[in-house]
């Protein structure tokens, strides 16, 4: 029987991720793939600043009427995978986990596979909700061919759009910020906003002069297309693409300090937040 376009599409983002990763790494990856439920990486205008989730107006699945959870809930967190969020509940122990529709309430528990730890707590899941396995991202990064701007000990990730006008300015404090020497910012254009994104993106990837491209990026000057390497492979992006599913990024500039904390969209002040890193 044929396979269903939906079926096509996730197994085609599975079998991509396999050949993303190695070891450990890739054994939590492909694991969390099974785990993520959206259609896939977004496409049409992204998000410039994190809008945050709508409230979730759900039934008691404890027999009270529709509407009655909402006013025993005492916290609430949004879960990176799907559209289920984590909430607790007044007079009750423990956990449960609500579909974005309200339709499902969960009890059970919770492991982080990129942590590899369970998750019993908001607190714990809301920590982990925030942040990354930094470590094990860094082992994956070589494989998306990202630009590298500074040489500092302090790595951050850069996930950018070529016309998003966030991304442009968020790349002119990295710039400033790289000549201090402590940190490296590890820059990947993704195409989030149409064809024309796209073509900027494969144009810098496969650009002869690297360095070029780096100051096409930098400087928004993308009139003129530059001169590309003959058979240029483009499998690190679509690795790039895959990555961004995994991490269910939204929002651009997204990113991604060397503690784990995630930033999504611009943020107010990118020094003062480099400057709280733990570590």
């Amino acid at each position: 029987m044929p396979k269903a376009p939906r079926e096509e599409l996730l197994m085609a983002g599975r079998s991509k991720a396999a050949v993303m990763v190695s070891g450990r790494v890739r054994h939590l990856l492909l694991a969390l793939t099974m785990l993520v439920v959206s259609g896939g990486v977004p496409s049409g205008q992204a998000q410039e600043l994190s809008s945050g989730q709508p409230p979730v107006v759900v039934s008691d699945p404890f027999g009270a009427s529709p509407g009655a959870l909402n006013g025993q809930m005492t916290g609430r967190v949004a879960l990176n995978a799907g559209d289920f969020q984590a909430i607790t509940l007044a007079g009750r122990s423990g956990v449960y986990f609500v579909s974005g529709n309200g339709r499902y309430v969960l009890r059970g528990t919770i492991h982080d596979l990129w942590q590899g730890r369970e998750l019993q707590t908001l607190p714990e899941i809301k920590a982990a909700a925030e942040t990354v396995n930094f470590g094990a991202l860094a082992q994956m990064v070589p494989e998306f061919e990202p630009f590298r701007i500074g040489t500092g000990q302090r790595q951050v990730i850069v996930f950018v759009d070529p016309f998003c006008p966030y991304c442009e300015r968020v790349l002119r404090d990295v710039a400033a910020l790289a000549q201090g020497g402590t940190h490296q910012f590890v820059v990947m254009p993704i195409a989030l906003l149409g064809p024309e994104s796209m073509r900027v993106v494969r144009n810098l990837h496969c650009a002869q002069d690297r360095d070029a491209a780096l100051k096409a990026l930098l400087t928004h000057s993308f009139q003129t297309p530059l001169a590309e390497n003959s058979g240029c492979e483009v499998a690190a992006l679509q690795k790039r693409l895959i990555f961004a599913r995994l991490l269910q990024i939204r929002a651009v500039p997204f990113l991604i300090r060397d503690d784990g904390v995630r930033q999504e969209g611009l943020p107010g002040n990118l020094a003062a937040w480099l400057a709280e890193a733990r570590g």
